[in-house]
């Protein structure tokens, strides 16, 4: 759900994600926008979802893992082909 967050500060991309939870949840997608986004209610969802995929939160070693493989293999391609991230 992290992810719909951030899809959040984006509205281009925030109509579209809404859409396609909508249909996959059959429900009407302006009914997304009154989702309280904070609070108890959604950290139970995040943790029935991580629980229901056998997902677990995010941790410390875990981002650190993460930033490395991206210095080594995201940072390192885009400076080989010239691009800019």
């Amino acid at each position: 759900m992290g992810h719909m967050i951030a899809y959040r500060a984006v509205p281009s991309r925030w109509g579209a994600v809404k859409k396609r939870v909508a249909r996959q949840i059959r429900t009407p997608a302006s009914i997304l926008g009154l989702y309280g986004w904070s609070g108890r209610t959604i950290e139970r969802h995040r943790r029935e979802i991580r629980d229901h995929l056998g997902f677990r939160e995010c941790s410390v070693p875990d981002a650190d893992k993460l930033t490395d493989w991206l210095a080594v293999n995201v940072a390192h391609a885009v400076r080989q082909s010239g691009a800019s991230a």
